[in-house]
């Protein structure tokens, strides 16, 4: 198996920080609930802040009322925290076919594929989840991954500068987008 670059290193990342979330008890994502949060994510500037609300983000697209839901929520969650990425697709796909609305479900399948190294897949069920939630800057930050690992720079740059729209915070992301720049830029002389 060849070693992990940088992009697959933060991607990994940002799924462990994704996969520490819980899925208890809580309706799903309101429109307005998220609306207002990412409005003051935009204008946040006090490190504390920008992480709970962050935070408060993602659990408005991971939590869910109905119990069966959050079981099979919590069930793929756990799956992708043990690297059974066969199981945790199984887990998602049967969430996707109850609630096929739930953005987060697109998003957490889409990391397992990703993980599971099924690109086309991941491409697809991050398609899915910005159609329910365009502003999901976890998969927007991913697109982004999956387009630089495939040595499309400028699809890169569009995924990177779209999360960074809805969550202006990102440093990794900033980081690779400027890096997808230069690379871009060297393409082109």
């Amino acid at each position: 198996m060849a070693r992990a670059g940088p992009i697959a290193t933060c991607l990994a990342v940002l799924v462990a920080l994704m996969c520490g979330l819980t899925a208890m008890a809580q309706p799903g994502p309101s429109s307005r609930t998220l609306d207002t949060l990412f409005e003051r994510l935009k204008t946040a500037t006090d490190p504390g802040a920008i992480e709970a609300l962050e935070a408060a983000i993602w659990d408005e697209w991971v939590t869910l009322r109905e119990p069966e839901l959050a079981g099979l929520m919590a069930d793929g969650i756990r799956r992708l925290q043990r690297r059974d990425f066969a199981g945790a697709i199984a887990s998602f796909d049967r969430l996707i076919e109850r609630a096929p609305h739930l953005s987060e479900a697109w998003n957490k399948r889409a990391t397992a594929h990703w993980l599971n190294s099924d690109h086309e897949a991941s491409v697809r069920d991050i398609a899915e989840t910005l159609k329910r939630e365009p502003r999901h800057f976890g998969a927007l930050s991913g697109l982004g991954m999956i387009y630089a690992e495939r040595g499309q720079y400028e699809a890169a740059i569009r995924a990177w500068e779209a999360a960074l729209l809805h969550n202006p915070h990102m440093a990794g992301v900033r980081e690779q987008l400027d890096k997808a720049r230069a690379l871009a830029g060297a393409g082109k002389t």
